[in-house]
């Protein structure tokens, strides 16, 4: 009877955690987890340019920076809400220090001159990568016809955020939260073997899922094997009891003179 009992207890317990391992597994692979969730109003690949600082002269490719969130501000030197803008920029600038975010600030008025977007430079203290869209291809590949624009850029490359206008209540407030959060979750290089590892974790959860569904119907067959009506292998009536010997089924009647099979008179209730 306590074999009876633990088995159909093993049998209760294997049931919910094999259903919690198989969905838990097919969920995590078919819908992702809520960690993941794109919460963003954009999910899109940059298109990549290449920029070139009014001052350095230096170079640079969009996807050079690859592994930094990237502020990307479309302006004019002629344009009130830019300058209001970039206080909130090099507050930016100055709590990252380049370290996890690249501030890239582009005047696409082409009309303009190269030494009046540096001075402007200087004038407003914006110590980033700033540049002249000399030919209109950074506008043009970004569409934008209002100014300021800005752009964030994640650390993969993709658009999550774009906004036109400025003002602290609300782009500002958007912008701040946004680096925030792609800077807080992002794991660097080990973004990959994150990824590597989930797949992992779902290929075992998945097996213990299918381990599981195998112990629910070996025990199922053993709960049943233990239950079922057993017969006296002398009358084949049904068999009250079991030879401690041999193991051979005996009914109350035979099990009088010893078992059948081996003379025993030891035997075990069923």
């Amino acid at each position: 009877m306590l074999q009876k009992r633990m088995l159909f207890i093993l049998f209760i317990l294997v049931i919910p955690f094999s259903m919690i391992s198989i969905l838990g597994g097919f969920s995590e692979a078919y819908f992702g987890s809520q960690e993941n969730s794109v919460v963003n109003n954009i999910e899109q690949q940059s298109t990549d340019f290449i920029v070139q600082d009014v001052d350095s002269g230096s170079s640079s490719h969009l996807k050079d920076f690859r592994g930094k969130v990237v502020v990307l501000d479309l302006f004019a030197t002629w344009c009130a809400p830019c300058k209001v803008a970039i206080p909130y920029l090099r507050e930016i600038y100055t709590e990252y220090s380049n370290n996890d975010v690249q501030i890239i600030s582009i005047d696409i008025d082409f009309s303009e001159s190269q030494s009046l977007v540096s001075q402007f430079r200087k004038d407003e203290g914006m110590d980033w990568i700033v540049s002249l869209d000399s030919d209109g291809s950074i506008n043009s590949a970004y569409g934008t016809d209002t100014i300021p624009t800005f752009y964030i850029i994640d650390q993969q490359g993709e658009i999550r955020w774009s906004d036109t206008g400025f003002s602290v209540e609300e782009t500002w407030s958007e912008m701040d939260n946004r680096i925030k959060n792609l800077v807080d979750n992002y794991s660097g290089n080990n973004q990959g073997s994150t990824t590597t590892s989930r797949v992992f974790i779902i290929i075992a959860e998945v097996i213990a899922g299918i381990t599981g569904v195998i112990g629910v119907v070996y025990f199922t067959n053993r709960i049943r094997s233990t239950l079922a009506i057993k017969k006296c292998m002398n009358c084949k009536l049904d068999a009250r009891s079991k030879c401690s010997k041999c193991g051979a089924f005996i009914c109350s009647n035979c099990s009088v003179n010893g078992c059948p099979k081996c003379g025993s008179r030891q035997f075990v209730r069923l």
